[in-house]
């Protein structure tokens, strides 16, 4: 198990040298992060050595949704943020299925690629439910272990996964290529 580097108090941590920044993987309907995304900063309810930025965006594709970012400044420190946010939500504890969407109530963690990242160990894309009856929203949480990054995006409360499952598939890729190489 990887351990945690503590960023220095008072220092600004960067991404890793390689790693695209976090408002290139955004999804593809989020065209201007600078008018969609807002800084958010902790507390969250999971701790998050390293972090060099977290987002909250409005995502036209999912109205009354919403999207959220995440980057640190090491594979170690997204080893470890990934695991506390997914603990936080208690996905270990499901027991999830293979599948997203998930069955009816339940929850799953699938592999995924897109375009610009081939398949990676450690690139899932995880579904569940979150909040209670009568607020409850889909969301799907994706892992770019490569970038130190993740991103949740979280349907309008009430509304069905086959919804939120539609976007993924047509915008959940960044615009463009991430990497200046174009890799």
């Amino acid at each position: 198990s990887a351990t945690a580097t503590p960023t220095p108090q008072g220092s600004s941590p960067t991404p890793a040298v390689g790693v695209a920044p976090l408002t290139q993987l955004l999804p593809s309907d989020i065209d201007d992060p600078a008018a969609q995304c807002a800084a958010i900063s902790p507390p969250f309810q999971w701790e998050m050595p390293g972090l060099v930025q977290a987002l909250s965006c409005t995502d036209p594709g999912l109205p009354g949704g919403q999207v959220y970012a995440f980057q640190v400044n090491s594979r170690p420190n997204f080893e470890t943020s990934w695991q506390n946010y997914t603990t936080w939500r208690g996905i270990g504890s499901l027991n999830p299925g293979p599948n997203c969407p998930p069955a009816p109530g339940g929850a799953g963690i699938v592999g995924f690629h897109n375009q610009f990242f081939p398949p990676f160990p450690g690139q899932v894309l995880q579904c569940e439910t979150v909040g209670s009856s009568g607020g409850t929203q889909p969301t799907y949480s994706w892992a770019y272990p490569t970038e130190d990054a993740f991103i949740v995006a979280q349907g309008v409360p009430g509304s069905s996964f086959s919804a939120l499952d539609s976007w993924w598939r047509q915008n959940s890729a960044p615009v463009s290529s991430p990497r200046p190489d174009g890799s």
